[in-house]
């Protein structure tokens, strides 16, 4: 069986530029949402989802959050292939259960089977969170499950701001994305909200890649970067 790979904690360079487009009032916004998949590495005690998983998404969370849970600056949800659409808050015990793949129809079939199972829940469980952001990143075979869950224009109805990541090459860029969207909050988070005035485009550059995203209002005296 292949091991976890090493945390890797990246740094990103950030830049910033006014948007004239819209002035928007950030101050009333609800923390973000964001959907990673579980992992096959658990711990081997019933414990709240986040805490349960072991695997690369949830060590580069770690890695990049050791001066604030994640869970104060998202609200985490997790697609388990067991249980479907999981608040991290949720108790569960260890389990063994794999998504089942894309590779063949009868494979797609099993996706589609478990999206039908689990949508019910999975679009209650985000309807109590609308309004804000939603940051999805899954593992492909996963992201076919959700998209069979949620149609994009629907989602687009229930949150300000959509990203999902659908051009990843592997679980490398994946995790650059997400380390970009935590990035992001972070900067977000450090200002005061009486600070709040006009909407910024954030570009997030790392050695390979750019994540380019439409963003909250920050004085330009007063940005950290």
């Amino acid at each position: 069986m292949a091991t976890d790979s090493k945390p890797q904690k990246h740094n990103a360079t950030v830049n910033t530029s006014l948007c004239k487009e819209a002035e928007l009032d950030p101050i009333h916004q609800p923390k973000p949402v964001l959907i990673i998949n579980c992992s096959d590495k658990k711990v081997e005690h019933e414990t709240n989802a986040f805490d349960l998983y072991l695997g690369d998404i949830f060590k580069v969370i770690r890695a990049n959050t050791k001066d604030r849970d994640i869970r104060d600056m998202f609200n985490v949800f997790i697609l388990s292939a067991k249980h479907g659409l999981l608040s991290s808050a949720d108790t569960v015990k260890p389990y063994n259960q794999r998504m089942p793949k894309r590779s063949t129809i009868a494979r797609r079939k099993g996706i589609a089977e478990f999206a039908e199972t689990h949508k019910t829940k999975a679009a209650k469980l985000l309807k109590q969170h609308q309004g804000g952001d939603l940051v999805v990143m899954l593992s492909f075979d996963y992201l076919t499950a959700f998209d069979l869950m949620f149609y994009d224009h629907k989602l687009k109805e229930m949150f300000d701001e959509v990203v999902i990541s659908r051009t990843h090459r592997g679980h490398g860029d994946m995790k650059k994305a997400l380390i970009a969207e935590i990035t992001k909050t972070k900067i977000i988070n450090s200002h005061k909200k009486s600070d709040l005035i006009g909407r910024f485009i954030f570009t997030i550059n790392f050695d390979d890649l750019s994540f380019r995203h439409t963003y909250y209002q920050f004085p330009l005296d007063n940005f950290p970067v």
